[in-house]
């Protein structure tokens, strides 16, 4: 029977669990960014969707939705400004927008406005899409706490919710 040079497998599995441990502590974390975005879609336009208008004349308030739906950020921002602010529709749909343009302060001060309401229509969506709107500012602890909030409820995130969280550690 062959004798086993002990002195050489401890060699080996000692720079083994060295390799491993540097390999632990170098690993590029988690990328958020990439995660959040994977899970970022427009939310559908159910206010004044497009296949439901009549081909009539149309409103600011039309158009503003008819050009976030067609992925026009600029254009639908450019409607957004001139309609009424206190719209909850209006509200979330522009801040959605915002985020959707990457201009995620703007999208973080709309969200920010919504979230002091929880009467507000979008305050469930609005909940969803500030969490994401955190991980893509990389405010990781901010994104967590919403999405713990969101997993524990009964809205229609609740699952996609904790599956991000579950993606993230």
């Amino acid at each position: 029977m062959p004798q086993i040079n002990t002195k050489s497998i401890i060699t080996f599995f000692s720079a083994a669990a060295i390799v491993l441990v540097i390999w632990f502590l170098v690993r590029p974390a988690t990328d958020t960014v990439t995660i959040a975005e994977e899970y970022l879609h427009p939310y559908p336009n159910l206010v004044s969707p497009i296949q439901q208008r009549n081909s009539g004349e149309s409103t600011n308030y039309d158009e503003a939705f008819r050009m976030y739906e067609l992925g026009y950020h600029s254009k639908a921002e450019d409607f957004f400004m001139s309609l009424d602010q206190t719209d909850e529709a209006v509200q979330f749909y522009r801040s959605l927008n915002a985020l959707l343009a990457h201009d995620s302060e703007a999208a973080e001060k709309g969200f920010a406005d919504i979230l002091v309401h929880p009467e507000h229509r979008f305050y469930e969506t609005t909940q969803w899409y500030s969490a994401l709107e955190s991980l893509l500012s990389e405010n990781r602890s901010q994104a967590n706490m919403m999405l713990e909030v969101l997993s524990n409820g009964d809205s229609e995130f609740a699952e996609k919710a904790q599956k991000l969280l579950n993606e993230l550690n």
